[in-house]
C-alpha cells in the first residue's frame, strides 16, 4: 500500500499530489485525536469509578468529600467537577441560612438552584467532550470526498491525455487510472478509522454523561435526605 501510494504521489500532477498530501494530513490528525480522546476518556472513567467508591463509602453527608485531596486528586474527572459545582452551591445556600438562623434547612428553591447548577454543569462538560470529537466527524465526512474529487480529476486527466496523443490503448490509460483511484482509496482508508473511533467515543461520552445524570439525582436525593432530618430535628 505504501509503494503504491508513493508512486500514485510521484506520477501525479500537482493538485493529485496536494489531495493526496491533505489526506495524509487528516489521517495522521485524526490517529492523533483518536489516542488522545482514547486515553482522556480512559482516565476520567477511572477517576469517577474512584470517586464513586470513596463518594459511596461516606454517602450520608453530600458534602464529606468536597474540598478534600480525593477532589484535587480526581479533578480531571467531568463528574467530580460536576460534583464540585453542586456541592459550591450547596455550600453558599447553607452559609446563607446559617447566617439567617434557619439552621441549615433548605428550601425549594435552594434545591432547585442547585439542581439548575448541576443541569448546566453536566451540560457544559458534555458540549466540551462532544466538541472535541467533532473533528472526527467531519474527517470521516470530507475524507472520501476528497478522494472522490482527486480521482475524477485523474480520470479527467487520463482521458484528456488519451484524446491529446490519440492512443486507445489500455497501457497508456491504466496508469493514470491508477494512480487516480489511489485517492478514493486514501480517501476510505482515512475516512474508516475515522467514523469508526468516533461512534466509538461518542458512546463512551453518552455513558458519560449519563453517569453525571445519575450521580446527580443521587446527590440531590441525599441532599434532601440531610435537609429532611434536619427539619424532623427542629
Amino acid at each position: 500500500m505504501a509503494t503504491i501510494l508513493l508512486d500514485a504521489f510521484s506520477k501525479s500532477d500537482s493538485l493529485g499530489k496536494f489531495v493526496l498530501a491533505v489526506l495524509i494530513v487528516l489521517s495522521v490528525y485524526s490517529w492523533a485525536v483518536l489516542i488522545s480522546e482514547y486515553l482522556s476518556l480512559r482516565r476520567s472513567t477511572r477517576a469517577s469509578h474512584t470517586f464513586l467508591r470513596r463518594f459511596g463509602a461516606i454517602s450520608k453527608d453530600p458534602l464529606a468529600l468536597y474540598g478534600t485531596p480525593t477532589c484535587k486528586q480526581l479533578g480531571q474527572a467531568p463528574l467530580v467537577r460536576v460534583y464540585e459545582v453542586g456541592c459550591r452551591r450547596l455550600d453558599a445556600f447553607i452559609r446563607e441560612s446559617r447566617c439567617e438562623g434557619t439552621n441549615n434547612k433548605l428550601g425549594t428553591k435552594a434545591m432547585l438552584d442547585v439542581e439548575d447548577a448541576m443541569t448546566m454543569a453536566i451540560a457544559s462538560e458534555s458540549l466540551e467532550m462532544e466538541t472535541r470529537l467533532g473533528s472526527l466527524a467531519t474527517i470521516s465526512s470530507v475524507s472520501p470526498l476528497l478522494g472522490l474529487f482527486g480521482t475524477v480529476w485523474g480520470i479527467m486527466l487520463a482521458f484528456h491525455n488519451m484524446g491529446v496523443t490519440g492512443t486507445t490503448s489500455i497501457r497508456a490509460v491504466a496508469p493514470g487510472l491508477t494512480v487516480a483511484l489511489v485517492t478514493t482509496v486514501s480517501g476510505l482508508a482515512v475516512a474508516i478509522p475515522a467514523l469508526v473511533g468516533h461512534n466509538l467515543l461518542a458512546s463512551q461520552v453518552r455513558l458519560a454523561v449519563s453517569g453525571m445524570k445519575s450521580f446527580s439525582l443521587d446527590f440531590l436525593g441525599l441532599v434532601e435526605q440531610a435537609s429532611s432530618k434536619v427539619e424532623r430535628v427542629d
